[in-house]
């Protein structure tokens, strides 16, 4: 039987913290020159902006990636809502 490993010390009273999703201030982050922002399937405009901006013609943007380019912006969608899923 194997032993559970002991990464460190225990630390009494301590309790996880909220993921930050679950906090709405969290959702969308402004900074000075950006934007960050939860990016889901349901975010319609959000994906026809980034299926135009990388569009299938330039496959420099996917050479290392494991995925890409996408033919259509339903395929894209199609991925992103697989990638959500797992």
């Amino acid at each position: 039987m194997t032993q559970p490993v002991t990464i460190g010390d225990i630390v009494e009273n301590w309790t996880p913290r909220p993921h930050p999703l679950s906090n709405p201030q969290h959702h969308i982050l402004l900074g000075k020159y950006c934007r960050l922002e939860v990016f889901t399937s349901t975010n319609h405009i959000v994906i026809q902006q980034l299926y135009h901006t990388f569009r299938p013609t330039e496959e420099t943007h996917f050479k290392y990636l494991g995925y890409g380019p996408f033919k259509t912006v339903d395929e894209f969608k199609h991925f992103i809502y697989m990638e959500e899923q797992s």
